[in-house]
């Protein structure tokens, strides 16, 4: 238990004894109705037998123990609030800002009492009602969170990994999960999921369906700029088709008059949440044989009933696309996501979305399918390195 324990010069070495049982505590590591002997802790931390009984003779005095007559033992017996009273008293008479140092602490304890600390501070000072006064304002939305997300953005940035990690795969896989998809790729916005979306249908892997400059796209006149940004950065044509109103979703009737023999795809959003009129737009699409790419940017977990059967929005049409900008549903800051159930079009997205490379190695993988250096692809050198090759730019 107290392998990793060093004692210092300047602090009382009865007190430096105290504060690691309390730590302890804190951690878990010293549960209640654990025994304490005098002579097993002097000999673990290499001291004599003063030190450590007027250490534990503190800790009695606070409640945290209790001794055993005649055999120089004590049990623990505490609650955990009850010591972190203790300590947060202790650190205010003796000045000091922090009831814990790291100093002598394994990484596994130190980030376990960050942690610890961090709900505390979440608790304490961000999840607190603020009684209503008349003139105050009354936002029409705003952040909801607890000292869960908060430990784990803290959790994460203790770790420093600096690209997609642990929290990406289990994002996009409980995501992919809620929304009953086959696959989910984590970006860094909306506005890149729809880059990601659209460029995925230019890939010469879709041959004839793919879409080229000069190709047409049906969208709609009024939503977010980068539902149609995509396609007149491509060089694609962007069709606009007027809305209903009140509405303010695609009006349907017109979308046969927006049709040529250059129409390609459909790509449009679903309005502040409500979705469009999808069992006409994905009727059309199917007898014209044209992509459809649903902006569920607005309408995260909206549901659609379709030939009989309710889905998520963003899950009826060949791809769909979500943001986690602070405005949206939910959020990590910034961030989005391009889903599909279309195995071919999500090979494509991770490539699009991985810098147009070949290779389907995760971040920190190696040669997973075993063949990084023992085929041709394209018109470059046999046994040129798969994991660098990026044909789709």
């Amino acid at each position: 238990m107290f392998e990793n324990e060093m004692i210092n010069d300047y602090v009382p070495v009865r007190e430096q004894v105290a504060h690691m049982l309390r730590r302890l505590i804190i951690t878990g590591e010293l549960t209640s109705g654990a025994k304490l002997n005098e002579r097993t802790l002097s000999a673990q931390l290499h001291i004599s037998t003063t030190p450590v009984k007027e250490a534990l003779r503190i800790l009695e005095s606070e409640g945290l123990i209790y001794s055993i007559p005649r055999k120089g033992s004590f049990v623990s017996d505490f609650s955990l609030s009850h010591v972190k009273q203790i300590i947060y008293a202790r650190a205010a008479l003796e000045g000091t800002a922090a009831y814990f140092t790291v100093e002598n602490m394994t990484e596994e304890q130190a980030r376990r009492e960050i942690l610890n600390v961090t709900k505390e501070y979440c608790e304490k000072y961000h999840n607190v009602k603020k009684q209503f006064q008349n003139g105050d304002r009354i936002p029409y939305a705003s952040r909801v969170y607890d000292s869960e997300e908060m430990v784990n953005l803290v959790d994460s940035s203790l770790e420093f990994w600096l690209t997609s990690g642990r929290y990406t795969k289990e994002f996009e896989k409980e995501f992919a999960k809620y929304l009953q998809v086959k696959y989910c790729s984590l970006v860094n916005s909306g506005s890149s999921a729809n880059l990601t979306a659209f460029m995925t249908l230019t890939s010469p892997l879709l041959k004839e369906r793919r879409i080229k400059r000069g190709d047409e796209v049906i969208t709609v006149a009024a939503g977010f700029p980068t539902t149609v940004a995509p396609l007149i950065q491509y060089g694609a044509v962007p069709v606009f088709v007027d809305v209903t109103i009140p509405q303010y979703n695609i009006d349907v009737s017109q979308l046969e008059n927006a049709l040529s023999e250059k129409t390609k795809a459909v790509m449009i959003a679903h309005t502040l949440g409500n979705p469009f009129n999808l069992s006409a737009v994905k009727k059309f699409c199917q007898e014209h044989e044209l992509w459809l790419v649903e902006d569920n940017c607005d309408a995260l977990g909206t549901k659609y009933c379709i030939d009989g059967e309710e889905k998520f929005t963003g899950t009826i049409g060949d791809i769909g696309t979500s943001s986690f900008y602070p405005p949206h549903h939910m959020t990590m800051g910034e961030g989005g996501a391009v889903y599909t159930n279309n195995p071919l079009l999500h090979r494509i997205i991770r490539s699009f979305r991985d810098w147009g490379r070949d290779c389907v190695c995760t971040s920190g993988q190696d040669n997973s399918c075993g063949h990084r250096f023992d085929k041709q692809y394209g018109e470059l050198p046999l046994g040129y390195d798969h994991k660098y090759g990026a044909t789709r730019l």
